[in-house]
């Protein structure tokens, strides 16, 4: 049913309408075409789901004609410059669900000030259809951590099929209505939230070409209802099916999942199952639509050419936002700007004894600055450099990890992860060169015992820092004698560390 009419087998079923709120009165479905003007919407149809190019397309259209499947949990979010018409594009699909809703009058919008609430009814109140949700932008201001935090408990809520439960003042507690739609996302820059858990509930597209040629006829076509009429006619094809499909719809997506060649193992499986079963239908409505079986086969391999694109490219997005990976690099960063530094540990010179902190040869990799022609450590200290641990650098998980929150913080984008959590997260990555997992503490930190009394380090390895190593391990940064570096004026270690 939409704002118009319900769609049944035989057409419009007659004495049954809806009239809902705003936005949704926007999803109006014409009555199912027949003779010369069905031939035109599916035309239509045929024109949209070949524009260029297949990887930003197919993704869009293949979510469109899953919406009216059941068991919707997808969400795809099409990123890109501003000159690129991601908006446009995206608005040619939903018009599939309404002539009406041209790109400015979309039925959501992340950057109207809607808060997260007010976007996931919407969501549910949509039911079985596609809900564009446009322009997503990170501006670099204080409220980037607001809207980042809107963006996941959107992609989170729509994802688990779910809402929190909340208190009322007068006692008990009530859930808002969990989404049950397909949600198309748009914007200038990619959905991240406070977490990295965000990217693996949404797939991710990237739009670098500019609008094709026909995109002034489509967009014609599509304000004259074609497209609608084209969904139309589909549900009016779906719903003998329907009553036998909806109970089964998740294990449906898993077997369209593998039919079109993705494994178990792949991470983006999941969020590609729904795409390959709505591609399924749309092809099979082809097919019996008349257009003829070569076209079909053609729409089909180009359809599994861009998915398994999409799929790669999204994988590389969410190994980079992987929060081991994430920290790695916002550790480089603050040892490159001068926002930290580690320290060498070397053997004090005789006549003295025991270790002392030093600064390392090769000073401006860990932090340091030259000032009066001396090394001077810059902002705060996260680890120190050890020969007897070698090939690593020991950090300190609550100095370095304060201080990757900091330099995430200049780039708008958080770092939501505990000690612990990363901890595990580096140790999954490979990252750590010792670790305790084996013992009874089941800890990705070690303390080494050669200093007495230590914190727990996190020891990563040089080569994830990008910084090489001797042959036998030991760091560049400690190659030569012990104690060479500059260590006047430094306290015993490791009392500094203390």
């Amino acid at each position: 049913m939409s704002a118009g009419a319900a769609i049944g087998a035989w057409g419009a079923v007659v004495g049954l309408s809806a009239t809902p709120a705003d936005p949704v009165d926007r999803f109006v479905l014409p009555a199912p075409p027949a003779g010369a003007e069905r031939e035109r919407a599916i035309g239509a149809l045929v024109s949209l789901l070949a524009m260029e190019p297949a990887k930003v397309t197919v993704p869009m259209v293949a979510l469109a004609f899953h919406a009216p499947l059941g068991g919707s949990r997808c969400a795809v979010h099409v990123t890109g410059r501003v000159d690129l018409g991601k908006s446009l594009r995206a608005s040619l699909v939903q018009r599939l669900f309404g002539a009406g809703m041209v790109a400015r009058n979309s039925p959501a919008s992340w950057s109207d000030r809607s808060t997260a609430i007010g976007i996931a009814h919407v969501l549910a109140r949509a039911g079985d259809a596609l809900v564009l949700i446009d322009d997503l932008k990170i501006s670099g201001g204080s409220r980037d951590a607001t809207e980042a935090a809107k963006v996941d408990h959107v992609f989170r809520s729509h994802f688990n099929g779910s809402t929190p439960l909340k208190g009322r003042r007068e006692g008990g507690g009530r859930t808002d209505p969990a989404s049950r739609c397909d949600v198309l996302s748009t914007g200038e820059t990619l959905p991240k939230g406070p977490t990295a858990s965000t990217l693996n509930r949404v797939l991710t597209v990237e739009l670098a070409s500019p609008l094709p040629g026909n995109i002034g006829e489509l967009h014609a076509r599509a304000s004259a209802g074609e497209l609608a009429a084209a969904m139309a006619a589909f549900l009016q094809w779906l719903a003998p099916q329907i009553s036998d499909l909806r109970p089964r719809a998740r294990d449906e997506e898993w077997d369209a999942a593998m039919r079109w060649g993705f494994t178990a193992g792949n991470r983006a499986t999941e969020l590609l199952g729904g795409l390959c079963l709505g591609m399924d239908f749309l092809l099979r409505f082809l097919g019996d639509s008349g257009v003829s079986a070569a076209e079909v086969e053609g729409h089909r391999a180009r359809a599994r050419e861009a998915l398994g694109a999409v799929a790669m490219e999204h994988g590389h997005r969410v190994a980079e936002e992987d929060p081991a990976v994430r920290f790695i690099d916002l550790v480089g960063q603050g040892l490159r700007t001068g926002a930290c530094h580690v320290v060498a540990v070397a053997h004090a010179p005789p006549p003295g004894s025991g270790e002392r902190s030093a600064t390392p040869p090769e000073p401006a990799r860990w932090g340091y600055q030259l000032a009066h022609d001396v090394q001077r450590p810059c902002g705060s200290r996260i680890g120190y450099l050890n020969p007897r641990v070698p090939g690593a650098v020991c950090l300190e998980p609550g100095p370095a990890l304060a201080l990757a929150r900091r330099v995430a913080e200049g780039t708008g984008r958080q770092l939501g992860v505990d000690e612990r959590s990363l901890g595990m997260a580096l140790h999954a990555a490979g990252m750590l060169v010792r670790h305790e997992l084996d013992g009874a503490r089941r800890k990705p930190t070690v303390r080494p015992r050669i200093f007495g009394s230590q914190p727990e380090v996190w020891a990563v390895k040089l080569e994830a820092l990008g910084y090489s190593c001797t042959p036998d391990g030991t760091p560049d940064a400690l190659r030569g004698t012990p104690g060479a570096g500059a260590d006047d004026e430094v306290p015993p270690f490791p009392a500094d560390l203390e």
